[in-house]
């Protein structure tokens, strides 16, 4: 199975392929964002790095846009370990991955597109 990864802050993300519609910079679908459910990686991490790009995932009528910090790449996802809520309580986290030293937290597209990290309007984007 292959994986985007992604970075807010120190913390890195993984999302299976299989959801990824489109990634974008964040100012070229400025406009988009309001029609859309998203997610933005800054607020909900609290961290201080811009989030400059946009990653659209969907399937069906679930559609919802992240707004993280950088695109990394695309690899293999390898063996996925349980996620020690200890670390940061995010209901849409699935496991975790190792992958050179590093450690990637595994989006649950299932809970990413029901829970409520919505942005109130486009002006706080």
């Amino acid at each position: 199975m292959k994986g985007l990864k992604f970075k807010q802050g120190d913390f890195h993300f993984i999302v299976e392929v299989k959801y990824v519609l489109h990634v974008a910079s964040k100012s070229d679908v400025e406009d988009d964002l309001r029609e859309i459910k998203s997610v933005n990686f800054q607020k909900l991490l609290n961290t201080g790095s811009e989030s400059e790009e946009v990653i659209f995932l969907g399937r069906d009528d679930d559609i919802v846009a992240m707004i993280v910090e950088k695109v990394i790449e695309v690899s293999e996802i390898g063996e996925v370990f349980p996620f020690e809520k200890d670390i940061f309580v995010i209901e849409f986290i699935k496991g975790m991955v190792k992958y050179n030293g590093i450690i990637y937290y595994l989006i649950d597209f299932e809970k990413i597109t029901e829970v409520d990290y919505e942005e109130e309007s486009p002006s706080n984007r």
